[in-house]
């Protein structure tokens, strides 16, 4: 979580709870951008699974929004 604003080096916009257990991997982010600024290959692959990670959760958030809308608008016609 919080993974496009780690490189930009930026505050946080969002908080985030667990629902259910979870293993996670932490690197501090200046420790990364260090990282990452010393070795263009691991940026470009940071990058790209970043955006591949953004990606997926914006085609899910779309989904579940079109579904409620397609309820919530079938509602609206019922009798």
């Amino acid at each position: 979580m919080g993974e496009l604003i780690c490189l930009s080096g930026r505050s946080a916009t969002a908080d985030w709870q667990l629902v259910t257990e979870a293993r996670c991997f932490c690197v501090p982010a200046e420790r990364l951008r260090a990282l990452a600024a010393a070795d263009n290959e691991l940026r470009r692959a940071l990058e790209t699974g970043f955006a591949r990670d953004a990606y997926e959760k914006m085609r899910v958030t779309e989904a579940v929004l079109r579904r409620h809308t397609l309820v919530a608008e079938a509602q609206m016609w019922v009798p």
